[in-house]
């Protein structure tokens, strides 16, 4: 009687097993043969396998619209159509490809949103990994120095720290302090309070305000030759008699003490002039400021503000 455990294989199961390899055969022949594809296999079985991996942006095709052009070979309706408006076809293949576009950014979106907290997270976990791994080996250089060397190294820190604080604190605040205005140029920095006032309607002008001492003098006639004009004479003449107004006493003082001087002044300055240039009214506003600067160049204690015309006879 013969033994059931030591059947003979059938035909079929010879055939298999001369023909077919099992997994642990051909995964020893691919290490053996491809070490690389081997641990490319590797990296496949490594993945997940829950269904955590997001294939829309593989998949994507599945949803956008075909390629085909209905109205590339258009029949019925659609040939009617694109006879009248030949451009159909062109406006179906923008609009497929601005559609396909857009939802391959829209996932391209999801899928970069999706990563971004666990990739950012990842990064600062590595950073502080890396940042510890560094503190590490420092603190290990730093032990293994010499008590002299430890000393220098601390100093050096302190150094730079102090250098830093230095730099920053010069681009900010400035290190040394400004230098000191000796003089002020508006009492508004020490006041306790600032007013303002409308120039036009609520303040006054000092000198000609009624309530002020008005500074005014007058000077005797006095009688010059001017030189001749197209519309004069060969000998015109000119008879004139002056107010001064003075910024201060002192300056209407000054003049009365030096009335003779500068009543010459007044004559040798009138006499420059031609008949023409008196006879009009800019001619008289330019002499009176003549007259002036003549007065206010020679004058030490004060200023004359203004010369009016008292009188003034022209003899052509």
């Amino acid at each position: 009687m013969a033994n059931p455990t030591d059947q003979s294989p059938t035909k079929d199961q010879a055939e298999d097993q001369e023909g077919n390899l099992s997994l642990e055969q051909l995964e020893s022949m691919i290490l053996a043969e491809a070490p690389d594809f081997a641990e490319d296999l590797k990296t496949v079985k490594s993945l997940p396998s829950d269904g955590s991996i997001d294939l829309d942006v593989v998949d994507t095709g599945q949803l956008i619209p075909s390629d085909e052009n209905p109205w590339h070979h258009p029949i019925g309706v659609r040939k009617f159509l694109v006879m009248i408006m030949p451009f159909l076809p062109k406006l179906w293949d923008f609009q497929h490809h601005f559609f396909s576009n857009l939802y391959l950014y829209r996932t391209r979106m999801q899928v970069f949103v999706r990563e971004l907290g666990p990739r950012t997270l990842q990064g600062l976990k590595s950073g502080v990994k890396a940042t510890a791994e560094i503190s590490r080996q420092k603190i290990g250089a730093f032990k293994s120095l010499t008590w002299p060397l430890k000393i220098v190294a601390v100093c050096l820190i302190v150094a730079c720290g102090f250098t830093a604080f230095f730099v920053y604190r010069s681009a900010t605040r400035g290190v040394l302090p400004g230098d000191e205005e000796f003089l002020i140029a508006s009492l508004e920095e020490w006041s306790t309070q600032a007013y303002k006032y409308d120039t036009e309607t609520e303040m006054d002008s000092f000198y000609d305000s009624p309530r002020t001492i008005q500074n005014i003098m007058a000077l005797p006639k006095m009688i010059v030759n001017v030189r001749p004009s197209p519309g004069s004479g060969p000998n015109p003449m000119a008879a004139m008699e002056f107010f001064l107004e003075g910024l201060s006493p002192e300056a209407i003082v000054e003049v009365k003490d030096r009335e003779t001087e500068i009543r010459d002044l007044f004559q040798r300055t009138l006499e420059e002039l031609s008949y023409g240039d008196l006879d009009s009214a800019e001619g008289k506003q330019q002499l009176t400021e003549k007259l002036r600067q003549a007065l206010n160049m020679n004058l030490t204690k004060g200023k004359i503000r203004r010369v009016f015309i008292k009188e003034l006879v022209l003899k052509p």
